[in-house]
């Protein structure tokens, strides 16, 4: 009657004791790897390559200092409209094309400028294209200095 619950001697039942111990090591690896596909998709990590055409972000310190409020005139080929213009590009490599064009427009060949303001923005151009080109190279610490240095020039 009760034969079933007799002690099983080690010898007899070692083989299905091998068969339960590969199927719990089967199960453990397949636990570990769904782990390790869900670590790797959680952290963001995909087989597709980067797209390195997609354009890079981009802020000027003019528009983070300045409220955007403000009213900024866009009439193209002026020293307002024209800096205004570049000073509000979102992407890096349209902030680096308008910045030279507006160095190119308003910089002075003979470095005679007609007054302060233009001055200002002039050198304010040149410190935001310094600051453009560390923030393509990816050189953090040096984009951190720049900031620090136009923050000073705007305090001026």
């Amino acid at each position: 009657m009760y034969e079933s619950c007799k002690p099983v001697s080690p010898e007899s039942n070692s083989e299905g004791i091998h068969y339960i111990g590969y199927w719990l090591l089967a199960i453990g690896y397949w636990l570990l790897a769904i782990g390790y596909w869900l670590l790797a998709i959680g952290s963001g990590c995909t087989n597709e390559t980067p797209d390195t055409d997609s354009p890079s972000p981009y802020q000027s310190v003019w528009a983070e200092l300045s409220p955007a409020t403000l009213t900024r005139p866009r009439t193209a080929g002026t020293l307002l409209g024209d800096f205004h213009t570049a000073a509000d590009a979102r992407e890096q490599n349209r902030a680096h094309d308008l910045w030279a064009d507006f160095l190119a427009r308003h910089d002075p060949a003979d470095g005679y400028f007609e007054d302060a303001m233009q001055a200002r923005l002039v050198e304010w151009t040149r410190m935001e294209v310094v600051r453009l080109n560390y923030l393509r190279a990816g050189d953090s610490a040096a984009v951190a200095r720049q900031v620090e240095k136009m923050q000073s020039f705007a305090l001026e």
